[in-house]
């Protein structure tokens, strides 16, 4: 019997706010007695102590991922009952590339479960994948897992998709229908490169994100929202679903948009330079830097010939540790790996981050 849930997820944003909500919300439904405990984490910590990860029935790792020693060792100790969900590239391989090294025999004789060819490739309990969110990666594990005649969030998603009123070529794919709008939009926003179908979103999600940070500081707060959405389903979606409610937030989120990007491309000519970034391996490449806080990839946009750029990197310093960011819009550029001054880019293919206690890049202004 499952009594004692343990769950960290990514505390920085909406992305971990909501995995870990959903995995409270999902874990009350299956273990309707369990105590549920969300502990949030983020990248500038230390890994947690492992006394302090087992005595559990479960352990939930959502939105992030720890050292692989950690992992592999969590993995002994709870083996199907570690839960790892994640959709960023360079753990994910970095995990798998490690978990099954034929060369590392301590880790290969326990690659099997059920019979004794320990050659057979065994993936963690959980989903790890990066078509998706985290968050909407929670939602599709536990679709796997709970029937939708038992679960309020499965069953109106699922009516959702009769009542929609807004076309498919305003962006929605099929399979978006079947999610609440909330986690559409949530998980959208942190695949931060969106297609241009979808441009016609940018206004909904710019007005969602400004109203969701100031809602939302933990996954606690999220799973309470979860709890409103569902007692408020019908009026909540008739007022978003209205598609003339939806032309007139479409026009004023222009607006919003508009004030932003003008925002956005004073602060790159104030703040930002250009020059040739060096990897620790000797590759070169041409870099916009920027010193801003929290930006995302949108500051960007318009910057002089921005196709010519491998690299755009915001940064700042906080109390302790430089932290940085860095985007490409180049096909072939595969960020995660990249090493500056002993320090590695993690992250999504083309939206990786680090930090470092010293300064990673020679200024040449």
């Amino acid at each position: 019997m499952v009594s004692k849930i343990l769950c960290y997820y990514h505390g920085v944003d909406n992305d971990g706010f909501f995995s870990g909500g959903l995995v409270k919300y999902f874990s009350q439904i299956m273990y309707p007695n369990a105590e549920i405990t969300l502990k949030p984490w983020t990248y500038s910590r230390d890994e947690p102590k492992l006394s302090k990860l087992i005595g559990y029935d479960q352990l939930y790792l959502v939105d992030l991922h720890w050292s692989n020693e950690l992992m592999y060792t969590l993995f002994e100790h709870y083996h199907q009952d570690f839960i790892w969900i994640d959709h960023h590239i360079s753990s994910i391989d970095e995990f798998y590339n490690w978990f099954h090294n034929p060369e590392n025999m301590e880790v290969n004789k326990h690659l099997a479960f059920a019979d004794d060819d320990y050659r057979k490739p065994v993936h963690l309990t959980g989903i790890q994948s990066c078509e998706y969110s985290a968050c909407r990666n929670v939602y599709r594990y536990f679709k796997y897992l709970i029937p939708t005649e038992d679960c309020p969030l499965f069953k109106l998603a699922e009516s959702r998709k009769n009542e929609m009123s807004i076309p498919l070529k305003y962006g929605l794919a099929p399979n978006d229908y079947k999610i609440p709008l909330w986690l559409y939009f949530v998980s959208t926003y942190d695949n931060w490169m969106r297609s241009e179908d979808r441009e016609f979103w940018d206004t909904y999600l710019l007005n969602y994100e400004q109203w969701a940070r100031n809602k939302f500081h933990n996954a606690e707060e999220a799973y309470y929202y979860i709890d409103w959405w569902l007692k408020t389903f019908r009026d909540f979606n008739i007022s978003l679903y209205n598609i003339d409610e939806v032309n007139k937030n479409i026009e004023s989120g222009k607006f919003l948009l508009d004030y932003q990007q003008e925002k956005d491309d004073r602060d790159a000519r104030i703040s930002g330079w250009t020059q040739t970034v060096k990897t620790d391996d000797g590759r070169e490449y041409k870099a916009f830097l920027l010193n801003t806080q929290r930006r995302g990839s949108a500051i960007f946009k318009n910057i002089k010939d921005v196709n010519t750029y491998d690299l755009f990197i915001p940064f700042y310093r906080d109390k302790e540790k430089w932290n940085y960011s860095c985007y490409s819009f180049k096909d072939d550029m595969y960020i995660p790996g990249l090493y500056f001054k002993g320090v590695k880019f993690n992250g999504h293919a083309k939206a990786s981050g680090c930090q470092s206690k010293e300064f990673l890049f020679d200024s040449e202004i």
